[in-house]
């Protein structure tokens, strides 16, 4: 899994397990709208479970086809306007 922490609609960090072997979106790179972090910069909306997203809305990894799915459970820190998502492969 990987750990991404976005704030203000921006990826500010991200820590992977030592074994995901796929890299993410660099820092400083706006949050893509159609993960759940950046629908919730977009429209404010907090999904409460973990949802199902393509995988391109948080890697551009050119070994992860832009087909799969992964999960994203996101975590709203709505004081610091910041979300933490932990996201994982299926």
């Amino acid at each position: 899994c990987i750990l991404f922490v976005s704030t203000d609609g921006i990826l500010r960090w991200f820590k992977a397990s030592h074994d995901f072997q796929y890299h993410g979106l660099e820092v400083r790179t706006p949050v893509r709208e159609h993960s759940c972090a950046g629908d919730y910069f977009a429209t404010g909306a907090e999904d409460i479970e973990s949802q199902k997203v393509m995988a391109d809305a948080w890697f551009d990894d050119p070994r992860i086809g832009h087909d799969i799915i992964v999960h994203e459970a996101p975590f709203y820190l709505t004081s610091y306007n910041t979300v933490l998502s932990l996201v994982w492969l299926e």
